[in-house]
């Protein structure tokens, strides 16, 4: 038994999504075997979402000390999902004892009720404010402590996207490179970058307004002077909050999309082939869409890291549509959760989503999620916090704010805390808005409601 895994909570988990514990031997995909290449879209065929990915590296990594940088290990993933399991499986020799282990939490003990996010930075130290997200890459090959920060900036009040460095893990962001990329004339902003190596270059998807593709590129030599593209598909529909993923031979980009076609929602697609100019969407059509009750209206901004085995996806929700705004009119509520998959094509939603939703009446609320897998294994998501200036900084921690006795469904945690669930308050129904409607009976705050359980 894991030390820190609650039986109740664990088996409740596995019950919910379906999954359970992958057993010892399992189908694998290999290196680049997930991939659509260019005039084959629509022929990657699913397999069982449980059975893990034994071969391949998600590359969202830069050079390396080696000569070629599309074969070594990444600094964002584990360099082998064999033996990562190791930390985190039952074993006699480390699951007996009550010393506590030099390896961090990770995703899978999360999925397994043992482990949480807790807030590792309460405001992330980069200059300006405003609602932004700020997407972190590795750059081990200049220093093991080296982080370049991309986030949204507002010079001369435009959206645009700007890169601050750390040499310190992310305790600070003394260099300030100002906007590095910035939107076409004509065009409103440039916003929601994410970076990856890409063939021997830095390589920068983003989302410029506007246009009628939405999804954007760059590249560049060094991660500071970028090489702006133009639109990654011209002709294609708007696309929004793109995601750029490297796996085995592949390059994936995710993003959002109207569905259905003019209306206020969003779900998740992707384009993937052998290079940037052999994308090719995938012919299956949307892999994740809208559900839980938290994420119902839309779901946008896909990442993706590769660890344990598992693609896993951290993204924002929202409960009624894609917007974003503020005012008695507007009562859409943004959060942000995780879900895994095998193949890229199937995926699951962790079933105590969302990690963290806010209903703060001035904002889209808790959104914009970027997560960020070091070498060690160990996790950071930075967020924007609901106050819609702060970037907060969440990472993993084994345990989580639920006593004994407290166990989903009737109590989950969210937002680092708590909560029992609307029907355990004695409520009839939750309400997925901001504002609680006027003359309700408002019983009390609930892990499953956006805002109050009447």
């Amino acid at each position: 038994m894991h030390p820190r895994r609650k039986p109740l909570r664990s088996l409740w988990l596995a019950l919910a999504c379906g999954c359970g514990t992958p057993p010892a031997e399992t189908s694998t995909i290999s290196t680049g075997s997930a991939a659509t290449t260019a005039g084959s879209a629509g022929t990657l065929e699913p397999t069982t979402d449980d059975a893990e990915v034994t071969e391949g590296t998600g590359d969202t990594s830069g050079p390396q000390t080696t000569s070629d940088p599309q074969t070594t290990s990444d600094p964002q993933t584990t360099s082998d999902p064999q033996t990562s399991d190791a930390q985190t499986t039952d074993d006699a020799s480390t699951s007996d004892t009550d010393t506590e282990p030099a390896a961090p939490a990770r995703l899978r003990d999360l999925w397994d009720g043992a482990a949480h996010f807790v807030i590792d930075q309460a405001q992330v130290p980069i200059g300006g404010s405003g609602h932004r997200e700020a997407f972190a890459v590795h750059r081990a090959e200049l220093s093991p402590t080296t982080l370049y920060l991309y986030h949204r900036c507002f010079p001369g009040g435009v959206p645009q996207i700007c890169l601050s460095v750390s040499d310190d893990d992310g305790a600070s962001f003394p260099i300030e490179h100002g906007a590095v990329v910035s939107p076409a004339p004509g065009h409103p902003f440039a916003v929601a970058p994410s970076v990856a190596w890409v063939d021997g270059a830095w390589t920068m998807v983003y989302e410029e307004g506007g246009s009628p593709e939405g999804t954007y590129w760059a590249t560049s030599a060094d991660g500071i002077a970028w090489t702006t593209k133009g639109a990654l598909d011209p002709g294609a529909p708007y696309r929004a909050t793109p995601s750029l993923y490297v796996f085995g031979d592949d390059v994936f980009v995710f993003y959002a999309q109207r569905d259905p076609p003019n209306s206020d929602q969003l779900s998740i697609l992707f384009s993937s082939g052998p290079d940037m100019g052999s994308l090719v969407q995938y012919g299956g059509g949307y892999v994740l869409t809208g559900g839980q009750p938290w994420d119902s209206g839309s779901v946008s901004m896909p990442r993706i890291v590769f660890d344990d085995g598992y693609h896993w996806m951290i993204y924002e929700g929202a409960t009624q549509n894609l917007k974003c705004g503020n005012g008695p009119a507007e009562q859409n509520v943004y959060g942000w959760g995780v879900a895994r998959s095998t193949n890229l094509i199937t995926w699951t939603k962790y079933p105590l989503n969302p990690i963290m939703q806010s209903a703060d009446a001035e904002t889209c609320g808790d959104d914009m999620p970027q997560p960020l897998l070091l070498p060690s294994g160990a996790l950071y998501v930075y967020h924007t916090r609901d106050d819609a200036a702060v970037v907060q900084r969440q990472t993993l921690m084994f345990g989580d704010a639920c006593g004994a006795g407290q166990d989903p469904p009737n109590w989950v945690e969210k937002n680092q805390q708590c909560l029992p669930s609307c029907g355990g308050l004695g409520g009839a129904g939750c309400y997925q808005s901001k504002d609680c409607p006027v003359n309700h009976s408002e019983v009390g705050a609930s892990w499953d409601c956006a805002s109050c359980c009447d």
